[in-house]
């Protein structure tokens, strides 16, 4: 019986209980990466942050890009016009506000369950005071999902940002 409850259950619930989670990835030829992680209450829906350096002639900075990945069995982002946008209504709770945040999908690699972009400093800061982000996302034929994504532990994306690469010449 209890295989079987296990068995029903998504797994994403209970690593979604512990918000922020570092993840490194390579593939294979340029050096790993670090994001960070966060899943919704349902499993259904993963959160990332990454950094990304970036050099435009004198300038060195560092791009902090979010992401948002929908299961592939929920099907994909309702996106639309020439640059394959979908636009998520989002909640960075306790705050009630509801913002707009326009994400690219990337369709011509082959991930239309895949969105993301640079996010600013104004948006950043709304998800560095939430505990919890509430969106909803628009899906291809279907009904929109509205997930929450508890992001409880701060600290651990204060950390992280702190230690994003800034940019140096190669």
């Amino acid at each position: 019986m209890l295989a079987m409850l296990l068995t029903v259950l998504p797994l994403g619930g209970i690593a979604a209980q512990q918000g922020w989670k570092v993840q490194v990835d390579s593939n294979g030829f340029d050096k790993p990466s670090r994001s960070l992680v966060a899943r919704s209450t349902d499993g259904y829906v993963r959160l990332s942050l990454s950094c990304e350096p970036l050099i435009i002639g004198e300038l060195k900075t560092v791009d902090v890009w979010i992401a948002l990945e929908v299961d592939r069995r929920l099907g994909f982002f309702n996106f639309f016009g020439s640059g394959n946008y979908v636009f998520v209504d989002a909640r960075f709770l306790p705050d009630s506000t509801i913002v707009q945040v326009p994400l690219q999908v990337h369709v011509s690699s082959g991930h239309p369950n895949y969105a993301s972009i640079i996010i600013h400093d104004d948006k950043l800061a709304m998800l560095r005071r939430a505990d919890t982000l509430q969106a909803k996302i628009p899906l291809y034929g279907r009904r929109s999902l509205v997930v929450r994504i508890p992001i409880r532990n701060r600290d651990l994306l204060d950390k992280f940002l702190t230690k994003c690469p800034v940019a140096t010449e190669q």
